[in-house]
């Protein structure tokens, strides 16, 4: 089974090999869809950086899947590393979760 291929006109419709100027395109816009995140004036490396916190986007794992979860989201990460890492773990844990509840019914 080879990789999984996006489908047209979602977030990852980039070129095989792609840049990154390609899904800094596309990436924000999709996620713009599920709610306002940034000023809005911001450029896309600085948007990027407000997903790679993992809070907006653990808020959007929250609208796909609102079922509580013991894990408390560090609000405040300012640039700590080791925040976005607890963060992104919690978000990989309930996709996890998601996708393993979803698989049984």
């Amino acid at each position: 089974m080879g990789p999984a291929r996006p489908l047209p006109g979602r977030a990852l419709d980039c070129p095989r090999g792609g840049d990154f100027s390609c899904f800094s395109l596309r990436v924000p816009s999709q996620v713009k869809t599920f709610g306002p995140f940034g000023s809005g004036s911001q450029d896309n490396l600085t948007m990027y950086m407000d997903l790679a916190d993992g809070i907006f986007l653990n808020q959007i794992m929250l609208q796909i899947d609102p079922r509580p979860t013991n894990q408390r989201i560090n609000k405040h990460v300012n640039n700590d590393v080791n925040l976005r890492i607890q963060n992104l773990t919690i978000l990989v844990r309930n996709i996890k979760t998601y996708y393993q509840a979803t698989r049984i019914r």
